[in-house]
């Protein structure tokens, strides 16, 4: 975890509303530049947390309440090297917020491109939604949040995408034990399974969701992926970890516990469990969060 003090030294600006930004990252986020769109920060900084975090509150209470009581700011620097191509990209920057002596990472989407945006549903029939190239072509994001319980995706991707614990100021493109940002991307299963040396489990997952396997075989599993991982490292069988359908988008969470996918689990109340969790961590508290009381035997 870093704290704002670890920001001030990192920075040359932080801004808690739009006109305390430098003159030149207020340019580029208005006018979108850089080698990507930039996200909607603006409207964050203009509106604050509790605008941001109203459906967290609403949905998720406890986790919530942190929240939007929390410091939102946006922090950055020159950046001393970019790419020459895109020569407006010329500041690093990122969206925090600070709760009980810590600082958060908060992404936003381009304006029109956050599922609560007015004209998100527009964007997404014209493919518009994600602005990633992928071999210099425009890929469109599926919206894997629909995989969620309404309640869960609404409270943590309907007006932001996931939250991020960092371990520095430049965040980079790992996060931790929160919700998953979708752009920074979930997991594939077999990419879990994979790093435990346990992929000849594929076979199970074969059997209890039968259409769940790509195409090629070198293709990830995209259609069964992780959100959320509470492992502090992501790394080792302990630990646990939570898988949707993508393909299939009923809103059933499924939990492996330290590992063990012979003993797959399902939650029972994923609303409650989720909020319960995530005020865990960032209250600080000692001690693993214990999903049990919440978890049920998957039957296949």
């Amino acid at each position: 975890m870093i704290t704002f003090e670890d920001i001030e030294d990192f920075s040359s600006f932080i801004a808690t509303t739009p006109e305390e930004l430098p003159s030149r990252v207020l340019y580029i986020l208005e006018q979108g530049l850089g080698g990507y769109r930039r996200g909607d920060y603006l409207t964050a900084l203009e509106k604050g947390a509790e605008w941001l975090f109203e459906y967290t509150s609403k949905h998720q209470p406890l986790t919530g309440d942190i929240l939007s009581k929390g410091k939102l700011f946006l922090y950055g620097r020159p950046a001393e090297r970019w790419d020459k191509t895109n020569p407006n990209d010329d500041y690093y920057f990122n969206c925090g917020l600070e709760i009980n002596n810590f600082i958060l990472g908060v992404y936003r989407s381009p304006i029109g491109r956050n599922p609560d945006d007015a004209n998100y549903r527009d964007n997404i029939e014209k493919g518009n939604v994600n602005l990633t190239k992928k071999w210099g072509k425009p890929t469109v994001c599926e919206e894997r949040h629909l995989s969620l319980p309404f309640e869960i995706s609404q409270s943590y991707y309907g007006r932001f995408d996931g939250l991020n614990i960092p371990e520095s100021p430049a965040q980079g493109i790992y996060t931790r034990l929160l919700p998953f940002p979708i752009k920074r991307p979930w997991q594939s299963i077999d990419g879990y399974l994979s790093k435990l040396r346990l992929k000849k489990k594929l076979e199970l997952l074969h059997e209890w969701f039968p259409d769940c396997q790509p195409k090629r075989k070198s293709d990830p599993y995209n259609k069964l992926m992780i959100f959320l991982d509470t492992r502090p490292t992501l790394s080792g069988k302990e630990g646990d970890v939570f898988f949707v359908k993508n393909h299939i988008q009923d809103g059933v969470i499924y939990y492996i516990r330290d590992g063990d996918i012979d003993n797959l689990m399902v939650l029972i109340e994923p609303v409650e469990a989720i909020d319960k969790y995530c005020h865990h961590v960032l209250m600080r508290r000692e001690g693993r969060f214990d999903f049990m009381p919440y978890a049920s035997r998957f039957e296949g």
